[in-house]
C-alpha cells in the first residue's frame, strides 16, 4: 500500500508540474505576442487542482489494473490444477 501512496504523490506532482509547464508556455506566448506577462493566481490554483485530480486518476487506473491482473492470475492458477 505504501507503494501506491508513493505512486499517488509522484503522479500528482507530475500532473501539477505538467500543468505549470503548459501555463508557462501560454504565458510566454502571450508575452511575445502582446508584450506583457499574464499569470493570474486563479490559473495557478486551477493547475494545482487539475494536477491532483489527474494524479489521482492515474493512480486509480494503476490500482485497478493491478487488481484485475491479480484476480486473472488467481483464476488461471486455480484452473490449471484441474485435469
Amino acid at each position: 500500500m505504501i507503494g501506491y501512496l508513493k505512486l499517488w504523490v509522484l503522479s500528482c506532482l507530475f500532473g501539477v508540474l505538467f500543468c505549470f509547464v503548459l501555463m508557462g508556455l501560454g504565458a510566454t506566448y502571450i508575452w511575445f505576442t502582446k508584450g506583457f506577462l499574464f499569470l493570474p493566481v486563479y490559473q495557478m490554483k486551477r493547475a494545482l487542482v487539475f494536477g491532483v485530480v489527474g494524479g489521482t486518476a492515474m493512480t486509480s487506473f494503476a490500482l485497478l489494473s493491478d487488481t484485475i491482473d491479480y484476480f486473472n492470475a488467481r483464476k488461471k492458477e486455480k484452473g490449471s490444477n484441474r485435469k
